[in-house]
């Protein structure tokens, strides 16, 4: 069977030539397509027909060679013959040919190189811009967005500068050296190296392109080119994202997903729990309604901590209460616990359901909008009970001790309900405590009272003595009442004998 063994040069027109006859074959410069001359009319020879049309089916091979077939081949099944080879067949021939079945195994596009260098085979590219109606391509790089994120497919034959040629989209690329990988393995647009492709996925903030696999590997392996881009959030359809800046997190506004620098107040039904300790944390009950329930490793403390900087903050746990609902609230009456400190200590198998020990606030009226009286309770367990008892009440007039209670100063008792100790009574206040040294710094006691009524040694001399004007060199003498001040003249000594 006839066959070509070198270059075969068509003539090349911008459109069709005048004056065909049947058997004319062309190179159409505009759309850069082979056409012939069949049965009156120009047939892409790169288009396939049905058989039985009358028009030789065609197809260019995966190695880049034109094969013609004859409608009389069933099931659209072409002749391929050697590479660079262009064979020329009918059902008769069946000798020194492969038969194979019209499908591509492959998808091209017909591309431009005006990078200012060779494109060789093998080298990932995307579309840049557009020479006519044919689109320019430069080398692909997965450390830019302009880059990858237009990356369009590999490069099979080598396309030197302003020259065209055909870049794979999708399929099988044979004659690429894949040394070095394995078979099976998906490769990735590399970060490193403009055009090439590696093994490695490459992580954020670098662009994740896959370029395909490796079927063949071998210094004239083959990979399977399906280039897909791993799009950025805001390349998503639902995404909207303006300005983005550090901190910023995505928020859904009812339409789409945009960024956003302040938190909405947040709804949590039921139980949170923030938990950093690898054994299941112990159940709360479910009864006792919302809850924050924050568990820490063993043997670690478990804090809440506010911060507060600058002037007059502070930080502050804060409780509200009102009667009726939230949506329709009323006020609170007197009696009603506003909030409470709680603690709690494990039993024997167990936390118990109740508390050991709490302080608590509680309405002392019932409350308007300007009154809102209030009292501090502070309740704790005894030894030997199993329910908390009030230890002590602080209301704005003062604080008190349940009945049954006492005071205590250093372990010993000086009050006791409303009745002074016998410690305090027997004035054996010595054993709790002593003024020794120092200053006394507390409000002056007035003579009435035991006191000076003064708190420096010279205004409690004056205080305690009488007056000392005009008595200089006078003594102090009494009646056996009141003391006042004598002079010295006539004193007599020794009864008056010497």
């Amino acid at each position: 069977m006839p066959k070509f063994t070198a270059s075969l040069n068509l003539p090349k027109y911008a459109s069709a030539p005048s004056s065909p006859t049947d058997g004319d074959v062309y190179y159409n410069t505009t759309d850069h397509k082979v056409y012939s001359r069949i049965n009156g009319a120009w047939v892409d020879l790169g288009a396939t027909s049905a058989p039985g049309a009358g028009i030789p089916e065609t197809i260019i091979d995966a190695k880049g060679d034109l094969i013609v077939g004859s409608a009389a081949d069933t099931a659209m099944r072409l002749p391929v013959g050697t590479d660079g080879q262009i064979v020329a067949a009918n059902s008769a021939v069946t000798g020194g040919v492969e038969w194979i079945d019209n499908v591509a195994d492959e998808t091209r596009l017909l591309v431009k190189n005006e990078t200012g260098s060779t494109l060789t085979k093998g080298q990932v590219v995307y579309i840049n811009g557009a020479s006519g109606n044919v689109p320019t391509v430069a080398l692909s790089q997965a450390n830019s967005e302009t880059t990858a994120s237009k990356t369009v497919g590999v490069v099979r034959q080598t396309i030197v500068n302003n020259e065209s040629g055909y870049v794979t989209l999708s399929g099988l690329l044979k004659n690429v050296n894949t040394e070095g990988f394995t078979a099976g393995q998906a490769i990735w647009l590399s970060v490193t190296t403009a055009g090439a492709f590696t093994g490695t996925r490459p992580p954020a903030p670098d662009h994740a392109v896959l370029v395909g696999y490796v079927p063949k590997v071998s210094a004239n392996g083959e990979i399977f080119v399906m280039i897909q881009n791993g799009f950025e959030l805001q390349e998503l359809h639902n995404v909207l994202i303006a300005s983005p800046a550090s901190n910023n997190y995505l928020k859904y506004d009812g339409t789409n997903w945009v960024n956003a620098n302040t938190f909405p107040d947040p709804k949590i039904t039921g139980v949170a729990t923030i938990d950093n300790n690898a054994a299941t944390p112990i159940s709360i009950d479910s009864s006792e309604g919302t809850q924050l329930h924050a568990v820490n490793q063993d043997s670690l403390i478990t804090r809440t901590v506010l911060d507060a900087h600058g002037t007059d903050v502070y930080g502050a746990y804060s409780t509200r209460r009102s009667r009726g609902t939230a949506a329709s609230p009323t006020a609170v009456q007197s009696g009603d616990r506003l909030g409470e400190l709680s603690v709690r200590g494990y039993g024997e198998t167990s936390f118990p359901n109740v508390s050991s020990g709490r302080i608590l606030f509680s309405a002392t009226e019932n409350h308007t909008d300007t009154n809102r009286g209030t009292k501090a309770v502070i309740q704790v367990t005894p030894n030997g009970g199993s329910s908390t008892d009030d230890a002590l009440i602080v209301t704005p007039s003062g604080v008190d001790l349940p009945l049954g209670s006492s005071y205590k100063i250093n372990n010993t008792s000086v009050l006791s309900g409303s009745t002074l100790e016998s410690s305090v009574v027997n004035s054996s206040l010595t054993s709790v405590g002593t003024i020794s040294t120092g200053t006394w710094n507390g409000t002056v006691i007035g003579i009435s009272y035991g006191g000076t009524g003064h708190d420096t040694a010279a205004e409690a001399i004056n205080a305690l003595l009488p007056v000392q004007t005009s008595h200089n060199g006078k003594f102090l003498t009494t009646n056996g009442t009141d003391p006042s001040w004598a002079a010295l003249d006539n004193i007599t000594l020794d009864g008056g004998g010497a």
